[in-house]
């Protein structure tokens, strides 16, 4: 498993693939619109986004219901789960004692639901993750 702290020749495939797909320095595409846009929709959250790593930014592309673009503040919510080989949920951030005093819950946007999961294309590479928050705290489970 690759992660954030290995060197860069160990990231080469994974910022290779990201270039490929131009994930990164490039304007949002139609495909990762849809996305969002559908994860929006099917679990009734107001924000959205498609989180990219490379070794030391993290972009969205989209992000719908955030007042933030690429890069995101260091305190994003996204990179946490972008390695994990499992969705990552945080029904109440305010509750949760690694994220209850992130600015982005004690402050705008006020971050109470976050989920998250890991994008991983065909040859294993974690490239980045599909995000969605509320302001409000749900459960997950509901949903399923």
């Amino acid at each position: 498993m690759h992660t954030l702290h290995q060197t860069s020749k160990t990231h080469l495939p994974r910022l290779d693939a990201l270039r490929h797909l131009q994930a990164l320095d490039s304007p949002t595409e139609e495909r990762f619109i849809r996305i969002t846009r559908m994860a929006r929709n099917i679990f009734d959250v107001p924000i959205a986004l498609i989180s990219f790593e490379d070794n030391e930014r993290e972009w969205a592309k989209p992000c719908y219901g955030l007042n933030i673009h690429e890069p995101l503040p260091n305190f994003s919510f996204c990179k946490h789960g972008f390695l994990k080989e499992r969705m990552i949920v945080i029904e109440d951030a305010t509750k949760h004692p690694c994220y209850y005093n992130n600015p982005m819950v004690i402050g705008e946007p006020y971050i109470r639901f976050y989920a998250g999961h890991s994008l991983v294309i065909t040859d294993g590479l974690h490239i980045g993750s599909l995000c969605i928050i509320d302001s409000k705290p749900k459960v997950f489970g509901d949903w399923i």
